[in-house]
Order: C-alpha cells, then structure tokens, then sequence
C-alpha cells in the first residue's frame, strides 16, 4: 500500500469515527433531555482549541474532497464541518 492510499485509508477511517460520534453524541443529548436529570457541564479552553482544529483538519480534508470531484464525500464534511461549528460557537456562548 503506498502512502498516497494509506492517507486516504486514514481520511476515510477518521472521518467514519467522527460521524459516528456525533451520532453518539447526539444520542446522548437526547437520552440527557429525557431524563430531565440537571447537568452541570464545564469546557475547558483546551477542548475548544481541539474542536477548532479538528474544524481546521476537516476544512482541509474538504478542500482534498472538491479537488478530487468526491462531491458526495465533499457534502457529508461540509456537514461535519458546520456541526462543529455550531458545537464550537454553544461552546463559546456565541450561539
């Protein structure tokens, strides 16, 4: 396997995991909401600085997808990228 195909692999593994996650997390939240159980929840500066990038890696990845012409690929990260956002920002009290 060359490295070049090893890197997609990766892509493709990482962007499978995160989809994944969101669906989990999502999950989460919405078993959270049923229980009406009080949360108290505290960000740290650190997980936003890693939301961000991994905003930033997906920003790059997205751009990789167009390049290729992988628009359906190109559209689920696009996705990603705006739920990330959107975590980001709550996070931030922007949204």
């Amino acid at each position: 396997m060359t490295d070049e195909e090893m890197e997609k692999l990766a892509s493709i593994i990482v962007d499978k995991i995160a989809v994944r996650q969101q669906e989990l997390d999502k999950e989460f939240i919405a078993n959270l909401e049923q229980s009406q159980a009080t949360v108290e929840v505290h960000v740290s500066a650190n997980e936003i600085e890693k939301l961000e990038a991994e905003a930033f890696r997906l920003q790059n990845i997205l751009k990789r997808l167009e390049n290729e012409e992988r628009y359906l690929d190109a559209a689920n990260c696009k996705k990603d990228i705006k739920l990330l956002l959107d975590k980001i920002y709550k996070l931030k009290g922007i949204l």
